[in-house]
């Protein structure tokens, strides 16, 4: 958990495909990558850990369903045509998706009490 923010410049990836879409194939993306990671680090081949099942739950939190991973990596496949747009924002630094950013818990005490 966290606080996620996106900085609001216009560009040609958030046109395609929605803020709010762009964060979530982001963060699907990141589960996706850091299940194949956790596995190989286990030692299992990687062709295992895209097959493998997770439990995804939708945005809303209404609907969960079993897929595999390479599934869920594959729905995103679109991010790596896009990031070429980011090299040149000055919202994402020259970073891939840059725009969006998170800060993770814990927040100090200090910090909470500038957000609220």
């Amino acid at each position: 958990m966290g606080v996620d923010y996106l900085i609001d410049h216009p560009c040609k990836v958030k046109e395609m495909l929605s803020g709010d879409r762009m964060i979530t194939m982001i963060k699907q993306r990141n589960r996706g990558l850091t299940i194949v990671n956790l596995m190989a680090t286990d030692g299992m081949p990687e062709a295992d850990a895209l097959n493998s099942m997770i439990k995804v739950q939708s945005a809303d939190g209404t609907h969960q369903e079993m897929r595999k991973v390479s599934e869920v990596l594959q729905e995103t496949d679109c991010l790596s045509e896009l990031q070429v747009h980011c090299k040149s924002c000055p919202a994402s630094k020259g970073e891939p998706f840059g725009c969006y950013r998170w800060i993770s818990y814990p927040l100090s005490s200090k910090a909470e009490a500038w957000l609220a």
